[in-house]
């Protein structure tokens, strides 16, 4: 699975990377423990908004490894996440 950044300049490979997490301020950046380096995927305006976009993350990776260890999905699975702008994101209230 890859990840299309937000404004779409960066392409994260999920195989590549060692973490995904927010911040405080509702950023959300990959990061490589290899070389110590992060790129920024996407900004949202809470840290619950980012912790939302977190969970799709989750949801669609896990979608796509059940599709290829159990070989049945109701859709066709997409192997690109593209992270969602900021109004994109419903916050829970």
């Amino acid at each position: 699975m890859i990840i299309r950044s937000q404004k779409g300049v960066a392409i994260i490979v999920v195989d590549n990377v060692d973490t995904i997490s927010t911040d405080n301020y509702g950023d959300i950046r990959a990061y490589n423990g290899g070389t110590n380096t992060s790129t920024k995927m996407a900004e949202y305006y809470t840290k619950e908004k980012a912790l939302k976009v977190l969970d799709m993350i989750c949801e669609h990776y896990q979608y796509l490894q059940e599709c290829k260890y159990a070989g049945v999905g109701i859709n066709k699975p997409e192997f690109v996440f593209q992270m969602p702008k900021d109004e994109e994101v419903e916050q829970n209230d």
